[in-house]
Order: structure tokens, then C-alpha cells, then sequence
């Protein structure tokens, strides 16, 4: 039984990067009407574009410096096993996958929704997929990536609406003698498997 990924929602994007573009925009604006309101000859007015395009430039200056290159993340789903009886949710918020960075621990939540007990022996994580940020071009893969330990143990029977939690497996960055430069901000997205146990006796 394997649980699929739903669609992300929300924002995505630099909310920092965000703010110095408006900032800059508003100085932009200002830069202008001082240039519109000075009419009192032609140097005024090219002096008045002069200052406009020396605001340009340093909005420009300003987001190249402002706006460092993000580390990747793993995406957090929250995902239903295709039979309706278990649901899989990861727990732990893997930010900062990064050439250096140890790997971050994976944590979550195994729930039992149907109307029966369910035998669990463990979960197992892969990688599904990796989404490269809007603006990068270029390969970032599963390869990219190391997953440790990858099944986590449950061994345990849950019976109608008890849940279980799942940890020791890990997700950090692969740094490889290729270009990664494709890996930065992108978003990996996790698949996880409920490895059934059987029931004693």
C-alpha cells in the first residue's frame, strides 16, 4: 500500500525576496515623481532620468545580494493509503537539504481509519520525485539525494482509530563532482509504503 502525494497549495516562493522587490518598486515610483514634480528646465528632467535609471541599478544590485541561492526541502504531504484504512502523515519539517548539512531526521504518523485491525511491520520511505524551483533549468534527481535507513519500524497492531508513530530514517543532500546548481530550491517529494505484518499464531 503506498501512499501518493497531494498537490501542494499556498505561496511558493522567497518571502524575503518578495518584500525588497516591493521596496525597491516604491522607491522606483518616488524617484520619478520628484523627477516629474521638478520641471524648471531640461537638465532638471535628465537629471530626474539620471536618478531613475541610478534607482533601477541598485534595485538590480540590491536583489542580486539580498536574494542568496535557497537550500532544498523535502515537500510534507499528508497522504491516504489506497485502501482507506490507513492514513500516513509526515510529521517533521525537512528544510535545509544542502551540500555540508547533515541529513534531517524523518518523522510521522501512521493512523488506522478503517473498521478493522490493521498488522503494521514497518514503513518505507523513497524519493517520488524532485520539483526544481520556477526559475532553475537544468538536472536535479533522486540521485541528488541519500535517504538513510529507509524502512522504520511499527510492529504493532492497530486497531480501529489508534495511531503509531514512525522515525530513523533520514534525507540529506548528495554532493556529486556534476552541477548542482539545478538542486537549488527545489522540493523533493517523498513516497511512503506500509509494509504489513502478519499476526502471530
Amino acid at each position: 500500500m503506498t501512499c501518493q502525494p497531494l498537490p501542494r497549495t499556498g505561496v511558493e516562493g522567497d518571502l524575503g525576496l518578495l518584500v525588497v522587490l516591493a521596496l525597491a518598486l516604491v522607491s522606483v515610483g518616488i524617484v520619478l515623481r520628484v523627477a516629474r514634480r521638478s520641471r524648471r528646465g531640461g537638465g532638471v528632467a535628465r537629471a530626474g532620468g539620471g536618478l531613475a535609471a541610478l534607482a533601477l541599478l541598485v534595485v538590480g544590485v540590491t536583489v542580486a545580494v539580498v536574494a542568496p541561492a535557497p537550500s532544498a526541502r523535502a515537500a510534507t504531504w499528508d497522504c491516504l493509503a489506497t485502501d482507506g484504512s490507513l492514513t500516513v502523515r509526515q510529521v517533521s519539517v525537512l528544510d535545509g537539504l544542502a551540500p555540508g548539512v547533515e541529513p534531517v531526521a524523518i518523522e510521522g504518523l501512521l493512523t488506522n481509519t478503517g473498521g478493522e485491525g490493521t498488522v503494521v511491520a514497518a514503513v518505507d520511505v523513497t524519493i517520488a520525485s524532485v520539483a526544481l524551483a520556477g526559475h532553475r533549468v537544468g538536472s536535479c534527481g533522486a540521485s541528488d539525494y541519500l535517504l538513510l535507513d529507509p524502512r522504520m519500524p511499527v510492529g504493532r497492531t492497530l486497531a480501529p482509530g489508534d495511531s503509531a508513530s514512525f522515525t530513523g530514517a533520514a534525507i540529506g543532500f548528495r554532493t556529486t563532482a556534476t552541477d548542482q546548481d539545478a538542486c537549488q530550491g527545489a522540493t523533493v517529494h517523498l513516497r511512503y509504503t506500509v509494509v504489513p505484518g502478519t499476526t502471530a499464531g
